[in-house]
């Protein structure tokens, strides 16, 4: 990308500084008329122009800074005064595809070794610092980032307090201490493992199929399903269903495999942040980090996540109590196969009169 420094992988993101310039202030008319519009629109403004002027390079390779011009201003005046608006159509849809781990509380479950050992299978992934991550939403700049953010090249610029800022792919691993070596096509799980899979997440130890209702699993398996789903791929919709993929990147953790998850969960970000997608929005939390470690940005106040956003030993016990009473009421029959209709009689001419309902 013209302009921006490349990233090096010896830069400390903690610790960068930054020039930056502020964005000159445009005049109250034009302010008011691009924020109905911007209403009107539901915070999905187009900010691709100008986005190449007034470059100025971050100490830290890995952070880019720039001042917004006066017509790009116009054209995205974000502030406190929609912080409220916010919080009813974007923060909420925000935490509503997430999911954070408490660990530390997690990995004390102790009348549940099933659940211990798939946290743990989270945890040697490589998932712990993003899934366990602060949990606070700052509701105005993810405001921010929602609104302007923009790919190029392959970084995410935004616009944050009036100030310009790349994230690129090394400064994402770097904050989440993610993998960057390994598979990053889900696919690519070896066919073996996913046989084998296909008895181990089964509750009842019969194999189930790789797509079907997540009910056939374990308890475990379950909760790594909805895991997956809200916190690492942000789908939309039921978590009853399990897919072909999502199966197979189930596969990948407990089984050990190799994941790549810095290009994963970077391609699954720029995707939300891409407009032509209708992508689900998710990684409220993971987003507040990487804001707040940028020592150029000044963060609002945060409201932490709701408690039962945040999976500890509590809000798990509960989904396993849930669970077994759903277990229950459920009609036993075979794992991923459809119950075999019953034949129908043949009516007689007796079983043609009409006769009334009785309740």
């Amino acid at each position: 990308m013209t302009g921006i420094t490349q990233a090096n992988d010896t830069a400390d993101t903690s610790t960068a500084k930054a020039t930056v310039s502020t964005i000159p202030t445009v005049n109250d008319e034009a302010v008011n008329s691009t924020h109905t519009q911007q209403q009107e629109l539901q915070l999905e403004s187009d900010t691709r122009s100008n986005n190449d002027n007034h470059q100025v390079t971050s100490e830290d390779s890995n952070i880019f800074i720039q001042s917004a011009t006066q017509g790009e201003q116009g054209a995205n005046p974000i502030g406190l005064d929609l912080r409220y608006s916010l919080h009813s159509q974007m923060a909420s849809a925000f935490i509503t595809y997430s999911y954070q781990i408490n660990f530390e509380s997690v990995l004390m479950i102790h009348d549940h070794e099933g659940m211990v050992n798939m946290f743990k299978a989270l945890e040697a992934s490589g998932l712990r610092r993003f899934l366990g991550c602060e949990s606070i939403l700052y509701e105005t700049e993810l405001g921010h980032f929602l609104d302007t953010a923009l790919i190029q090249d392959e970084d995410i610029t935004c616009v944050i307090s009036g100030k310009f800022v790349s994230i690129s792919p090394t400064m994402f691993a770097k904050v989440f201490d993610l993998p960057t070596e390994g598979i990053t096509n889900f696919s690519e799980v070896p066919k073996d493992k996913v046989y084998d899979a296909r008895s181990l997440f089964s509750q009842k130890g019969v194999q189930i199929d790789v797509h079907g209702k997540k009910e056939y699993m374990k308890h475990e398996f379950r909760l790594l399903n909805d895991i997956l789903a809200k916190a690492i791929t942000v789908k939309a919709g039921s978590f009853d269903s399990v897919t072909v993929e999502r199966f197979q990147m189930m596969t990948a953790i407990p089984y050990g495999l190799k994941v790549n998850w810095g290009k994963v969960l970077f391609n699954v970000l720029t995707d939300m942040v891409d407009r032509s997608q209708k992508k689900a929005k998710g990684f409220a939390a993971q987003i507040g980090v990487l804001l707040k470690g940028i020592p150029a940005i000044t963060m609002g106040d945060g409201v932490p996540f709701p408690s039962a956003k945040v999976l500890s030993m509590r809000t798990v016990h509960t989904y396993i109590v849930t669970n077994t009473t759903i277990d229950a009421r459920t009609e036993s029959e075979e794992p991923g196969m459809a119950k075999t209709p019953k034949a129908k009689k043949k009516p007689s001419s007796a079983d043609e009169m009409p006769i009334d309902n009785v309740c």
